[in-house]
């Protein structure tokens, strides 16, 4: 009685942006995506250029999703704001689980 579908939203975003994601990892020797992106992550790592990418899957279908207040992610410095009217926040490494 209490569902709203926000929750359901939410996983269908994330699901999206894994099957992009796969999509850009299995194509990634042919468009040179592989390797460093030649910057540092939240944790002082090198970034590499699929988790940049994959990060900035997340965030559109994310964003584009309408479900999600913030985002808090190893490829990002500062918490990623996107709607202040939702109640979920989502904390990831984009890439690696």
């Amino acid at each position: 009685p209490q569902s709203t579908g926000e929750l359901s939203q939410l996983l269908r975003d994330i699901a999206l942006a894994g099957k992009i994601i796969n999509r850009e990892v299995n194509k990634s020797g042919l468009l040179d995506i592989a390797g460093a992106y030649g910057a540092k992550n939240v944790q002082g790592e090198d970034q590499q250029k699929l988790d940049v990418i994959a990060n900035i899957r997340f965030t559109r279908a994310l964003r584009n999703g309408g479900m999600t207040c913030a985002i808090i992610s190893e490829e990002e410095q500062e918490i990623v704001h996107l709607n202040p009217n939702c109640r979920y926040v989502v904390a990831m490494d984009p890439l690696d689980g």
